[in-house]
């Protein structure tokens, strides 16, 4: 087994036979080059991609959940944590596709299934959908109620959604737990938020806020995107409050 970054450009591009004695020899590459800091996955380089062209052979793509939990970037510990892989069909290159094209349509069928196996392990339970870091600096209270959430699982019917949009507008958020779904499964998503409730601000401000999020008290104050995905929390566990998010709505 060779590792790509023993290979040269020119390597790549013509001498890559004389490194594969056995042709039931595979090589082991990482495309994304480098660990993802937010838990997406990021541009694939052409390495692979040129090489598989050049020798004629498939691509066998290869989905992880649960490494990231383990070995939290920026951190130097590595956390006992179960890590969960899946081997997917063989992708061919195609004659009339660039290099380029190869690796954009090799990385879609890998964040689509990798999507498709951390929604099946979140279901079953045998993924964690957060480090438990995040909760510390709150009051107990405040953890208290996190808790109770998450154990009623409404966070549980994301996983059948289909995420066609980056963008989400969150119409309450009780205490993050839906939010943090999102952010898990779409680290890249762009999260709004109206809500009221200052501890639930806290909360949300604490876990998930980053710098392309929006918060507000009123949904005048924020610009929504489109497409928009549109999650109401209001109406889950609190009836009184539907008739405020229909105000909104308007």
């Amino acid at each position: 087994m060779y590792i790509n970054d023993e290979l040269t450009p020119k390597d790549f591009q013509g001498g890559a036979t004389a490194l594969l004695p056995d042709p039931r020899i595979g090589i082991l590459v990482f495309p994304e080059g480098s660990r993802s800091r937010d838990g997406a996955v990021q541009r694939f380089r052409l390495g692979a991609f040129v090489l598989a062209k050049n020798l004629n052979v498939p691509v066998v793509p290869v989905v992880i959940a649960g490494s990231r939990l383990g070995i939290c970037p920026g951190s130097w510990w590595i956390h006992p944590r179960r890590v969960h892989c899946r081997i997917l069909l063989a992708i061919h290159p195609q004659p009339e596709e660039s290099h380029r094209q190869f690796a954009a349509r090799v990385r879609e069928v890998m964040v689509r299934d990798r999507h498709r196996l951390m929604c099946e392990l979140l279901r079953h339970g045998a993924l964690d959908r957060h480090r438990r870091y995040r909760a510390f600096g709150l009051s107990s209270f405040l953890r208290r109620q996190i808790a109770a959430e998450e154990r009623q699982g409404h966070w549980r019917t994301l996983l059948d959604v289909s995420f066609t949009s980056e963008n989400w507008l969150f119409l309450g958020c009780e205490w993050s737990t839906m939010a943090l779904t999102v952010r898990l499964l779409d680290p890249q998503a762009t999260i709004q938020l109206i809500e009221t409730n200052e501890d639930r601000l806290k909360v949300a401000r604490h876990q998930w806020l980053q710098d392309c999020d929006q918060i507000a008290t009123h949904i005048d104050q924020v610009t929504i995107n489109h497409p928009t995905s549109v999650m109401c929390s209001w109406a889950i566990d609190h009836p009184e409050r539907h008739e405020r998010d229909v105000q909104l709505g308007n």
